[in-house]
């Protein structure tokens, strides 16, 4: 129970540094993209026989892929928040300082 309970902080902990930084956000949804891309390419080519033998190994096809986009979609989604919220700080920290002087 206790290494468990340290994986999932050691989980929060990566996810909190790797979503903190814009330029680490961004490798991330890069790479998600990535894959998402070759699971789709690997899936309409040369997979196409493969997958289209069985409705249940399409159906699980289709679902890796749906969860990859929307996986990508909400990334790409919290990084366009983020950064709206980083560049109002800056906006707000230029206006404290006009007033400062």
């Amino acid at each position: 129970m206790n290494s468990q309970s340290s994986l999932i902080a050691l989980s929060i902990a990566i996810a909190k540094v790797t979503l903190m930084e814009r330029a680490r956000r961004r490798k991330l949804i890069s790479g998600v993209l990535v894959a998402l891309l070759v699971i789709f390419v690997l899936g309409n080519w040369p997979l196409s026989k493969w997958l289209g033998g069985s409705p249940w190994l399409m159906f699980l096809w289709l679902g890796g892929c749906a969860f990859l986009a929307l996986f990508l979609a909400l990334l790409a989604l919290y990084d366009a928040l983020s950064v709206v919220k980083e560049e109002r700080a800056k906006l707000e920290l230029g206006k404290e300082d006009q007033t400062e002087e």
